[in-house]
């Protein structure tokens, strides 16, 4: 079974920098980051939140939904991060063989697109990646997003140009993705240095793409 990573590190400055923005309350009026957990809950998969001990009210209310709802609910504990990218760097020794990340704002349909990307990985894919196709007039600028050509094996975190010779109608964002254990750290790293620069970064030739109907974030301001 894979592990669930949800990144909580950040102090959701788009929001007001509340002490946990992964606690307000989404469309269904729970806490955010219910939506990840029960996902990884329901199928019986271990979840791990990497997340700031200063962040205290978030480690409170995940330390009362482990038990007895959700017993393989882990929480990772890191001093300060970089960005995102970084947080899942520092949380290596929680990583089972197969891992999939999710973030915590973010909601996508048809959620079985978790298990497709289970399953590449399964089947030997290095990493995973679930697009979707970016409408500008309900998910706001392509640039604020994390892009991925599939037809050239890309990726770019929020990208200022497009190269020469790549087409911006081939390129979707991603929503969620997955990684064998043994590439998550050079995954991640590459993420992370796109995610400082802006620059397009190469994926393995063994990476597997899956079609999102539709993705929301649900702090990301229009």
């Amino acid at each position: 079974m894979p592990t669930l990573l949800v990144p909580a590190a950040g102090f959701g400055k788009r929001v007001g920098s509340p002490r946990a923005k992964e606690l307000l309350a989404d469309e269904r009026g729970l806490p955010m980051i219910d939506w990840c957990i029960e996902h990884a809950r329901d199928r019986k998969w271990k979840s791990v939140v990497v997340t700031r001990a200063q962040k205290t009210e978030l480690i409170e209310y995940l330390a009362f939904k482990r038990s007895p709802l959700h017993p393989v609910l882990e929480t990772c504990e890191i001093k300060e991060s970089l960005e995102w990218p970084d947080s899942l760097l520092q949380s290596q020794l929680h990583w089972s063989e197969n891992n999939l990340v999710v973030l915590p704002d973010t909601r996508f349909k048809p959620a079985h697109v978790l298990d497709q990307l289970s399953a590449a990985l399964r089947q030997g894919a290095h990493a995973a990646f679930a697009l979707f196709d970016v409408n500008e007039e309900t998910h706001g600028p392509f640039c604020a997003w994390g892009i991925v050509d599939p037809s050239r094996f890309v990726l770019c975190e929020k990208p200022r140009e497009i190269p020469s010779g790549m087409e911006k109608k081939n390129c979707k964002a991603w929503g969620a993705f997955g990684f064998k254990k043994h590439y998550g750290k050079e995954l991640l790293e590459l993420m992370l240095e796109s995610t400082l620069s802006h620059r397009w970064q190469k994926l393995s030739r063994e990476t597997k793409f899956a079609q999102l109907e539709s993705f929301v974030d649900l702090t990301r301001p229009l």
